[in-house]
């Protein structure tokens, strides 16, 4: 079976716990800047 793959972003610095929201967007917590990033869809 072959997936499909779609980035989504780049340039995170060590990215952990990606949730995803009812929208479509990630939300997920950088290490390595001390922050929390939303990704829009």
């Amino acid at each position: 079976m072959e997936m499909e793959f779609r980035e989504l972003a780049s340039g995170l610095l060590f990215p952990e716990g990606p949730v995803i929201l009812a929208d479509g967007s990630v939300v997920l917590v950088e290490i390595g800047r001390g922050t929390v990033t939303k990704v829009a869809p």
